[in-house]
């Protein structure tokens, strides 16, 4: 697993959509919700599909952001068993990444309900691993 390599596409997603979030709101009005802003903002809807790449999808609901990377393998149970264990430790690592992004949402946007949502799948969309912030 190329742990680094994930780091940095979620790292440069997430602070690629802070600053989309902040030149957004930055105009007149404001959306109620993430979801609202994807909805309506061309820029803003046009930026999230920019960073949704062969094997990551980004999804909106409400105000959470979900993050799903699809692997193309499918994994035995042992497998994916070892799979979540290992995706469990680089998110661990990792939370304090996430809740500062989290945080700085908020800030940005205004809405106290944000949630950062990491989703890991294999090929038949098997979950291998999810995590909240």
């Amino acid at each position: 697993m190329k742990k680094n390599t994930q780091r940095t596409k979620i790292i440069s997603v997430l602070l690629s959509l802070i600053f989309v979030m902040g030149l957004v709101l930055s105009g007149c009005g404001g959306p109620e919700n993430l979801e609202e802003m994807a909805k309506n903002d061309e820029e803003f809807k046009q930026q999230v599909e920019a960073f949704s790449t062969s094997g990551m999808t980004i999804d909106i609901k409400g105000n959470t952001i979900t993050y799903t990377y699809k692997y193309d393998q499918t994994f035995d149970d042992a497998t994916a068993a070892q799979m979540t264990t290992q995706l469990e430790s680089a998110m661990d690592s990792m939370s304090s990444t996430f809740t500062s992004l989290k945080d700085q949402l908020v800030d940005e946007t205004g809405f106290k309900d944000i949630a950062l949502k990491v989703v890991y799948t294999d090929g038949n969309d098997k979950e291998l691993y999810s995590a909240e912030f």
